[in-house]
């Protein structure tokens, strides 16, 4: 692949990479705006911890009954137009 497609592999890092960037970037921008505004540090962190606790189990619940239903058109075009991994 790294010898072939050098360009492909170095972009599907960065697109992977992207989201993490992005997540990170937002939630110390998030913590910091919060706490300037005189949020405890800590009650912005244990919000930042039960959100993400609620978006995981949210996208789980309607994630699990489109795989148990065994049919690809209602699964895959969920997940390209979340990840944006469709194919040509």
């Amino acid at each position: 692949m790294l010898r072939h497609h050098p360009r492909v592999l170095l972009l599907g890092i960065g697109v992977g990479l992207s989201a993490f960037v992005f997540q990170g970037t937002v939630t110390t921008y998030l913590i910091s705006y919060a706490v300037q505004d005189g949020l405890a540090r800590q009650t912005v962190l244990n919000s930042l911890a039960v959100s993400s606790t609620l978006a995981v189990g949210v996208y789980a619940s309607a994630l699990f009954p489109l795989v148990d239903t065994g049919s690809t058109a209602l699964l895959v075009p969920r997940s390209c137009s979340a990840s944006r991994c469709c194919t040509r």
